[in-house]
């Protein structure tokens, strides 16, 4: 926004029957982050899968639960009783790298991807992460859900995530080969 947008809007000249803005551009980061939850929550059938815990980031003044650190679900699928956790992360876009290759920081920090890895390993369940890309948050273009241990780094290439992309509409846990597509 810009300097005389941001005087109009405080001083309400230099528009006239101007529509409301946006709903979507009034959205914070955490209501997109909400919004995309519960779009990845309504791709798990009911019939075949128990939500166990949903987090969602919590806080007051900067003073955050331990559980903020740890992925955003975590389901049970039912006829094997396996459980799994799911981290959820949507992105508007590509971002450009230096040398022109289309990645997506996916994690946010080289912290976060370590929290990730401690809880599976100390509550014994595997980890995916589920990305989604463009569009809106509840309804994104594409859909990209890799396992946890193929995301190393905070920054996933395009190139690299497209063998993650999926394809078919709800999700599909295979508990004998440990994936979620």
């Amino acid at each position: 926004m810009g300097f005389f947008d941001v005087l109009s809007k405080l001083f309400g000249f230099g528009k006239t029957n101007e529509a409301a803005p946006d709903a979507e551009e009034e959205k914070t980061a955490k209501e997109k982050g909400d919004a995309f939850e519960n779009y990845v929550v309504s791709k798990f059938d009911r019939k075949f899968f128990r939500l166990k815990d949903m987090r969602s980031d919590k806080g007051s003044n900067g003073f955050y639960p331990e559980s903020n650190k740890y992925p955003d679900l975590v389901l049970e699928y039912k006829p094997s009783s396996s459980q799994f956790a799911v981290e959820c992360k949507w992105r508007a876009d590509w971002w450009k790298r230096g040398d022109g290759e289309e990645s997506i920081d996916w994690a946010g920090g080289d912290k976060k991807i370590q929290n990730y890895n401690e809880y599976a390993e100390k509550n014994n369940i595997p980890v995916f992460v589920v990305i989604g890309l463009g569009g809106e948050p509840d309804k994104p273009e594409k859909l990209f859900v890799a396992p946890l241990n193929a995301l190393k780094y905070r920054y996933a290439k395009k190139s690299y995530l497209e063998k993650f992309l999926k394809k078919d509409s709800n999700f599909f846990f295979d508990h004998k080969r440990i994936t979620l597509r």
